[in-house]
């Protein structure tokens, strides 16, 4: 029995992590840019947290579009008998 490596990353879950990263550096830049939260420190907290989380969301969508980029390329497809 031969694996089937094609399917190992499939393309939703990097549209997700890429959407992900969008939503929360989307939500920091509004956390910065308006007057919602009007404690200076809860307001900086909050926007550091949604850097972080943007950046990690974003590092594993790269991650994930070269695993996706690999696996497509393997020749190596499963044939049951």
């Amino acid at each position: 029995m031969k694996a089937d490596y094609k399917n190992w990353m499939p393309k939703g879950m990097v549209h997700a992590a890429a959407a992900g990263a969008a939503g929360c550096l989307g939500l920091a830049a509004l956390c910065k840019g308006t007057k919602l939260i009007k404690n200076e420190t809860v307001k900086n907290a909050a926007a550091g947290v949604l850097l972080l989380g943007g950046a990690a969301a974003g590092g594993a969508a790269l991650w994930m579009e070269g695993l996706y980029r690999a696996f497509r390329r393997c020749k190596i497809r499963y044939s049951p008998r």
